[in-house]
C-alpha cells in the first residue's frame, strides 16, 4: 500500500504531515496529525510504500502567472 507524506521543517524542526487519507488515518490512531520519521520507517517495514509530496511553491506559482499575462 502506498501513503502519501509531505515532509516540512520549521524552526529546525521536522515533521512529516500525512496528505492521503489513509496516511491521516495511520496518524490519528496514534493520537497525532502528525507522523515521527521512526514511525515512517515501521509502516516501511510492514509493507507501505512512502511516496513524498512536495509543498506547491506559491511564489512559482505567481511568477509563472505573471509572465503569462
Amino acid at each position: 500500500m502506498k501513503i502519501k507524506i509531505q515532509h516540512k521543517s520549521a524552526y529546525g524542526t521536522d515533521r512529516y504531515y500525512p496528505i492521503c487519507e489513509k496516511a491521516k488515518l495511520l496518524a490519528k490512531f496514534h493520537g497525532h496529525k502528525t507522523i515521527t520519521l521512526h514511525g515512517l520507517k515501521l509502516l516501511e517495514l510492514i509493507g507501505y510504500e512512502i511516496e513524498w509530496v512536495t509543498p506547491e511553491n506559491g511564489f512559482t506559482k505567481l511568477k509563472a502567472k505573471q509572465s503569462s499575462t
